[in-house]
């Protein structure tokens, strides 16, 4: 079987900066979009009809929405009883 080689042209002198140049570019342009949506896109859908209800709830009854579990709150510590026992009970 013959084995094809190509051979890559060296580049012009003067054109190696250029690729790190588009790498670093393009890595400002990634980090311009993440801060974009972290800062103007996210909060935009604070105000949609349907999540606005939902934050002024979390405000008014003082829910840490941002936690994994809301250990902090009665009524989930109720439903995690609840479903316990009732797990105990079925079983």
């Amino acid at each position: 079987m013959n084995a094809v080689i190509l051979q890559v042209p060296d580049q012009p002198a003067g054109t190696q900066g250029t690729g790190r140049l588009s790498s670093w570019l393009w890595l400002m342009f990634g980090l311009g979009c993440i801060w974009l949506f972290m800062f103007v896109v996210v909060p935009a859908f604070n105000d949609l009809p349907m999540v606005k209800p939902i934050i002024d709830f979390n405000e008014q009854h003082d829910i840490k929405a941002t936690a994994l579990f809301y250990s902090d709150t009665e009524e989930t510590s109720e439903a995690q009883n609840y479903l316990k026992n009732s797990k105990d009970f079925l079983w």
